[in-house]
């Protein structure tokens, strides 16, 4: 399965109801048992399917140093590395959720492939390209 966006979130970000610069993001690990469904609209949708592990923690890591920037006629959002230091931790995939200040306004970003990425006892960590940062939208 390829990385996808969520469909309701273009809705939500057209609307105004999120601001990816100042907005609160953030990322969960989850495990082989999620079937990624571009129709999923909540954070409550995929939590069932958290990964579980050592120094890993339920509802992720929050997203730092947000940043926005252009690239030819894209728009790219940008955020620092991710790291759950010292982890035990086996996830097929990674979701990016806004963290509203209800349940009702936790939107699903986007879901990223991992393909059974597993750390022992060691660091998990994900890195963004420059160029694509977490989200890439524009014109096709």
């Amino acid at each position: 399965m390829a990385d996808i966006l969520y469909t309701n979130f273009l809705s939500v970000l057209s609307s105004g109801l999120v601001d990816l610069s100042s907005d609160t993001l953030k990322i969960a690990l989850l495990s082989g048992s999620y079937t990624p469904d571009a129709t999923d609209s909540l954070y409550s949708d995929v939590s069932g399917y958290e990964a579980i592990g050592t120094n890993y923690s339920a509802g992720g890591k929050t997203l730092t140093s947000l940043g926005l920037t252009t690239s030819g006629t894209y728009l790219v959002a940008t955020t620092d590395t991710v790291t759950w230091t010292n982890a035990t931790i086996t996830a097929s995939g990674a979701v990016i959720y806004v963290s509203g200040a209800s349940a009702a306004e936790h939107y699903l970003v986007r879901w990223i492939e991992l393909g059974d990425s597993t750390s022992v006892a060691s660091n998990f960590t994900i890195n963004w390209s420059p160029s694509l940062g977490y989200l890439r939208l524009g014109a096709v």
